[in-house]
């Protein structure tokens, strides 16, 4: 009985000894890993780096976004006013060869999946649409604040 309790203290220590061991091994085997950083100097966590693979975006013009309906609306309402004036004044070989332009990078963008918003009809019909949805949550807004504080004057009267 005495032996086997032994034998089986030295197997427990040995198998103690294997996986400290082993333990320091994946230690030096972390520490002798580098990090491995990216094109664009970041560092990667994963195996994978898919930044490599995106093109990067530097002096590219940025996008007007759809809250600009504004500014497009007047960006191509001052187009056609310049080509009108170039067809007035003469040059309407210009003003044809600039409307011609303007169709071939509406069409290349429209090939891209780009939305293309030039359109001065339904550009005022956006704008219109966002102006009424903002009136009208306005509206909703200040019917929530009346049903919360029914009397305006009401949760300023607490007196001290």
């Amino acid at each position: 009985m005495a032996k086997k309790k032994k034998s089986f203290r030295a197997d427990l220590g040995q198998l103690e000894d294997m996986k400290k061991k082993a333990k320091e091994e994946r230690k030096a085997e972390l520490k002798a890993r580098k990090a491995y950083y990216n094109i664009h100097g970041k560092l990667v966590y994963s195996k994978f780096d898919f930044s490599e693979h995106t093109p990067i975006l530097q002096g590219v013009e940025t996008k007007l976004r759809p809250e600009d309906l504004k500014v497009m609306l007047a960006k191509t309402l001052k187009e056609k006013e310049k080509r009108k004036d170039l067809e007035q004044k003469g040059a309407g070989d210009v003003a044809a060869k600039r409307m011609e332009e303007a169709a071939w990078s509406s069409a290349m963008q429209k090939a891209e999946g780009k939305k293309v918003r030039d359109d001065v009809d339904l550009l005022r019909k956006s704008i219109k649409l966002k102006e009424k949805r903002k009136k009208t949550s306005s509206k909703k807004w200040e019917h929530r604040k009346e049903m919360t504080y029914p009397d305006d004057n009401a949760h300023n009267d607490i007196t001290y």
